[in-house]
């Protein structure tokens, strides 16, 4: 039972409108993205069966690391 009340939340959370990232110009707005990550990771470490969550959630990991890199190359630019 718990598995599928798990299912259902994972279905409406992923057609929940995603965040605005382009608005992502700071590491501070990269620190909250980042944050807002991991509250979600912990969220689905409960359910067993979250394979798919987590390779989503790796993609997004190195997304952020990524634009962690150009927002340093671009700091370094403006100095």
């Amino acid at each position: 039972m718990r598995k599928m009340e798990t299912k259902e939340k994972a279905e409406a959370e992923s057609e929940a409108p995603v965040p605005d990232n382009d608005n992502c110009t700071s590491m501070e707005d990269l620190d909250k993205l980042e944050c807002e990550l991991n509250a979600k990771r912990l969220e689905f470490e409960a359910d067993a069966d979250v394979s798919e969550l987590e390779a989503t959630a790796d993609q997004l990991e190195q997304v952020m690391e990524n634009m962690e890199t150009l927002l340093l190359d671009v700091e370094q630019l403006r100095d």
